[in-house]
């Protein structure tokens, strides 16, 4: 019998072992192995369940226009659970000189499409604005080909301003990066596809507008919301069209206990550190993998399946290979950390009328973002409460996910005073700390990944995936986890 174990069981392991273990429902020349060191499944995604309150400790939501999790609702049961944000909700603030600004209306991914809102937004001063309206006359880059970083990218079509008040706190939120480091070309490649197809950015969204609003005339739903237009075929939306956001009921755990649950425990293996993994050649040809476990013994694998983050897997594969540790090691990772903090609602005298607020570098704070919970989804909080989730560290603050709790919620009460005028004590505070979790497609990154499955593939047997290679989002990671799979499932049955 053939053996294929992968590690790690977030979102992408999890999704690789329940895509192997339907596959071979009544087959048994393959057994699959997961193994998780920690005493749970779920990596990053962590909902919390107290006193009727949601409170998600890591992502709470993913995108409807990658249905990958979507497709899965159905399988694994969990359909009905679907919720899509409030439809009274929409809209985002933020915070422009100490003072809340709502971003205006028609700004897609940063890039401003109706006139009069954006003309009319104190985000902006006027030569900002005259700015970033300058992208319709700006010719295309001569060297599309080239990667560039974001900021780069966004002061050159669109201006400082742009890039500091709505660039910067938008990617911040997404991938808790400094957009000076990020790669275009490996975080946001529709920005380059736009400039290469229509030169400017405005016009290129607003053709994509045109042509989505012609899509929803002929099949308008009741509940659907602008999407962008122009996604792979695999990423196209089901039927049923959801708000751009989407979750379950009782947070984002529900889809990770679902699949952990499809598995069985008879796969799924907690408690169960992998040290280092030896390379082995077998007699007739052909190799094996030895995964040495932490006070447990060795297992052989005919397959293995690394799902664990690049730096992680880097250590895990440097007993053979020196230059793909390396190179894995060199994809870095950022520390962040999620607070829920829980009011009574008459001590919330600020109308809670938008998702949340993000908090540009250049204001000064200590928070990155917060979101308004009870505004941006149903079933969250009993009536009564107000719960918001606070963001603090990221690339460039770190050093505060290492605080103590207390100066923790010193400075997370400091700032909700400050910016909304909440005096009072919370009734219910949880601080998340997520040290070294977030990747970063920094400069270069395209040419790692390349080097990566070039050195992967010198080594029959090894797959490598996850979030940190091609998508930090919950579906990019099930895609990813879903594709590795059946390409083990083809090596070990080759």
């Amino acid at each position: 019998m053939k053996r294929i174990v992968v590690i790690g069981a977030g979102a992408t392991g999890l999704s690789a072992a329940y895509a192997l273990t339907q596959e071979l429902k009544g087959q048994s020349d393959v057994e699959v192995l997961l193994l998780e060191k920690q005493d749970r499944v779920g990596g990053q995604i962590l909902t919390v369940l107290e006193d009727d309150f949601v409170l998600e400790c890591g992502p709470d939501c993913f995108i409807s226009d990658k249905p990958a999790v979507l497709k899965l609702a159905g399988p694994l049961g969990i359909e009905d659970d679907l919720r899509g944000t409030r439809s009274e909700s929409g809209g985002t603030y933020i915070l422009t000189n100490g003072k809340l600004v709502r971003m205006p209306e028609g700004v897609m991914m940063m890039i401003p499409t109706k006139f009069k809102p954006f003309i009319g937004t104190k985000l902006l001063t006027w030569p900002g604005k005259i700015r970033a309206a300058m992208d319709v006359f700006i010719p295309r880059r001569k060297n599309l080909d080239d990667d560039e970083t974001l900021a780069s990218f966004v002061n050159r079509r669109l201006g400082k301003e742009i890039l500091d008040r709505l660039a910067e706190p938008l990617v911040g939120g997404i991938h808790a990066s400094d957009p000076e480091t990020m790669s275009l070309a490996s975080t946001f490649p529709r920005f380059l596809k736009m400039e290469k197809d229509d030169r400017s950015l405005i016009m290129a969204m607003l053709k994509s507008k045109r042509k989505m609003a012609k899509m929803k005339k002929n099949m308008p739903p009741a509940d659907a919301v602008e999407e962008f237009e122009g996604q792979p075929e695999a990423h196209k939306a089901p039927k049923k069209r959801w708000t751009m956001f989407v979750s379950f009921k009782n947070g984002m755990q529900t889809f990770t206990d679902a699949l952990a649950a499809a598995i069985g425990p008879d796969v799924i293996k907690l408690k169960t550190d992998v040290a280092a993994i030896e390379k082995k050649a077998m007699p007739g040809g052909g190799t094996s993998y030895v995964l040495k476990l932490k006070g447990v013994g060795d297992i052989e694998a005919d397959a293995v399946i690394l799902t664990s983050l690049a730096p992680q897997t880097g250590k895990l594969v440097e007993s053979f290979d020196n230059a793909l540790a390396g190179t894995l090691q060199d994809i870095t990772c950022v520390s962040s950390a999620t607070v829920n903090v829980v009011y009574r609602a008459e001590d919330v005298a600020l109308p809670l009328d938008a998702n949340g607020v993000l908090v540009p570098k250049v204001e000064g704070r200590e928070i990155m973002a917060m979101t308004w919970v009870t505004t941006k989804w149903p079933d969250r909080v009993p009536d009564g409460y107000v719960m918001i989730r606070v963001f603090v560290g990221g690339a460039f603050r770190q050093e505060l996910v290492s605080l103590a709790d207390d100066e923790v919620m010193r400075l997370v009460r400091h700032e909700l005073e400050d910016i909304m005028g909440i005096t009072a004590e919370p009734v219910k505070a949880r601080i998340s700390r997520w040290v070294k979790t977030m990747p970063q497609y920094s400069m270069g990154h395209l040419e790692r990944v390349a080097a990566i499955r070039e050195r992967e593939e010198a080594h029959a047997g090894l797959f490598i995936t996850g979030a940190s290679y091609s998508g930090v989002g919950i579906p990019d990671c099930v895609t990813a986890g879903q594709e590795t799979a059946r390409a083990a499932l083809d090596y070990v049955r080759s």
